[in-house]
């Protein structure tokens, strides 16, 4: 059930609704390679790193960071503060997709602008904000791994659903094409590809390392990331050859940014033969991947507060605090209209988070259980086999952070 947590944890809005837009932002082909390539090279090393060292340690992030140093205690508490800030605005793109799970039943469809004026965003994330509180109040067996063992079966079985029609579709040879597509390399897609790399395989974040403290001792933790890694990128990979075909037979912009899922597709299912069918199954799979990956990130944090406050207050008070910050982001689609740099809030969240700071706190949690941890090279040694063991020692210790902080130092050069 560990496996299928963390499946469930990987595979998101990360995968279904940022890939996509991300890879027809980014050219395509270019993208999706270096896009694989971090992958193999940063996020599969990651979640090696924090499957065994959450195993070994066995407990929440701040007593494990404690063991380790004092002073690297705080670099858990940094963790959280990603977490939190980036479930405030997830939590209202949730929303979204079950505001536009309930239209589509009903057979109505709204542009994102219209419905932002609406009350329906704020109900939807109220719902999505209680779904959240039911399930995490719960413990992990009874409550996001029975959520996931329903969620996931349901998520692969509409994807593979609309890979097979999208084969249908005229436009799967421009899919392909643009799949294939590769042009120049700059500095911006290469930040791009390793921050979604990151992002989408829920590395760097200390989530892996909660999901993996709860992991039974005979667990293999690198054969598990392997087959979470693959997943998760296989899926993302899927998602693209279904949601492309989609938008280039209908006519419509690969580039068209974040609100591809939402304005853009809804109007190729209402074009479509049994779209009415095709439209509710698509917002489902994306209510489904982004609930269970909302979930996993709060669970970071309740699993840390329950052992002061006991699981279900932990739940409530989370809860409530992710209500708090997430106004922001709600206010950003609304009729406030709220904007910070004069792009809305939600948006410059995304961009902000996972271009920049997402490296950054990556990188400190690397240099923590790289170097920090007195244990690492022993418990490395244990869980994979000898001729991997020191071209990973080297990917961790040298190459990742390396990368990480040009990437960070790129990231912060580019809002100056």
């Amino acid at each position: 059930m560990f496996l299928l947590a963390a499946i469930g944890s990987a595979v998101g809005l990360g995968n279904i609704w940022r890939f996509p837009y991300m890879a027809g932002a980014y050219g395509g082909g270019t993208f999706i390679v270096i896009y694989l390539i971090s992958v193999a090279l940063i996020g599969l090393p990651l979640m090696i790193l924090e499957f065994t060292a959450g195993k070994h340690f066995a407990s929440p992030l701040f007593p494990a960071f404690s063991k380790i140093g004092r002073n690297i205690s705080l670099i858990s508490l940094i963790l959280h503060a990603l977490n939190l800030l980036i479930l405030s605005y997830y939590v209202v793109v949730t929303g979204w997709t079950l505001a536009y799970l309930f239209s589509s039943v009903s057979g109505t469809y709204a542009p994102l602008a219209e419905y932002s004026r609406s009350s329906m965003f704020p109900f939807s994330t109220a719902l999505t904000l209680l779904a959240i509180f039911l399930i995490m109040r719960m413990d992990l067996k009874q409550g996001i791994e029975k959520a996931n063992s329903v969620l996931m079966p349901v998520f692969f079985a509409i994807l593979i659903s609309l890979l097979f029609y999208s084969f249908t579709l005229p436009g799967l040879g421009q899919a392909l094409k643009f799949y294939t597509n590769f042009g120049s390399v700059n500095i911006e897609t290469v930040m791009a590809a390793i921050s979604q790399a990151l992002f989408s395989l829920s590395v760097g974040a200390g989530i892996m390392f909660t999901y993996a403290s709860h992991a039974e001792k005979r667990e293999k933790t690198a054969s598990a990331a392997a087959i979470v890694s693959f997943t998760d990128t296989a899926v993302a990979l899927v998602a693209g050859i279904a949601i492309f075909p989609l938008v280039f037979t209908y006519g419509l912009s690969p580039s068209e940014g974040a609100t591809l899922a939402f304005d853009t597709l809804p109007l190729a299912f209402l074009q479509m033969p049994f779209g009415n069918i095709a439209m509710p199954m698509f917002f489902l799979l994306l209510f489904s991947v982004a609930l269970t990956s909302t979930i996993s990130m709060a669970e970071v944090g309740v699993v840390d507060l329950s052992a002061r406050t006991g699981r279900k207050k932990a739940a409530f008070y989370l809860t409530a605090l992710i209500a708090l910050l997430s106004i922001p982001s709600l206010l950003s689609y609304s009729r406030t209209n709220l904007k910070f740099a004069g792009v809305p809030v939600l948006d410059y969240l995304d961009g902000t988070v996972v271009v920049l700071v997402f490296p950054v706190v990556a990188l400190l949690l690397v240099l923590a259980l790289g170097w920090a941890w007195k244990d690492f090279e022993k418990e490395s040694a244990r869980a994979l086999p000898e001729i991997f063991l020191t071209p990973y020692i080297l990917l961790i210790r040298f190459i990742i952070p390396a990368v990480l902080l040009v990437l960070s130092l790129a990231g912060l050069s580019a809002r100056i």
